[in-house]
């Protein structure tokens, strides 16, 4: 796993597997950031394969997706990174 990966699913996981892991994919929530939307639609496959008994809250969801960084998908893995790089560039520069 590399530490790029490894940020972006702690920087952006948390939320939108909480989505994933319930599956409310129908109606993004008020204001739900697209980015966290679309990294939990990509998710959702490895939510439901690495982390079916894992109760949603507490990081719970994210902690189980950094434990098997190594097998999810291309695609959750592109969502992740794409996820993180659109929040490094709406950070304001300190």
């Amino acid at each position: 796993m590399t530490m790029r990966l490894a940020r972006a699913l702690a920087l952006s996981v948390g939320v939108g597997m909480l989505v994933a892991a319930t599956g409310v994919f129908a109606q993004p929530a008020p204001g739900a950031n697209p980015g966290t939307m679309a990294l939990a639609q990509a998710c959702r496959g490895d939510v439901a394969r690495f982390c079916p008994d894992v109760r949603p809250g507490g990081g719970r969801i994210a902690a189980c997706l950094r434990a098997n960084a190594a097998e999810l998908s291309q695609g959750c893995r592109a969502a992740a990174l794409a996820s993180m790089r659109d929040r490094s560039q709406a950070e304001p520069t300190r």
